[in-house]
């Protein structure tokens, strides 16, 4: 069964933060919304003006499964 047929789409990395970013740019207030992969480290850099001129940069980091365990532990000591 495809996408079609289950309503279920993957997303990769690129397309969660293609979409993230696609969402920002839809935002009140957001003159412009800039992306950069940094592809040695897997961060996605992303920087948003207001339309005030404050500038917001944000960073996505992308964990390897493998290296994922720590990226984890921080979401358990929240949750306690």
């Amino acid at each position: 069964m495809g996408q079609a047929e289950t309503g279920y789409h993957k997303w990769t990395e690129e397309e969660l933060v293609r979409e993230t970013v696609s969402n920002f740019e839809s935002l009140e207030g957001v003159a412009s919304v800039e992306w950069a992969v940094n592809d040695a480290a897997l961060i996605h850099l992303i920087r948003v003006t207001r339309m005030d001129g404050v500038v917001l940069r944000l960073a996505f980091e992308c964990w390897e499964e493998d290296e994922g365990k720590a990226f984890d532990d921080a979401f358990y000591s929240v949750d306690e």
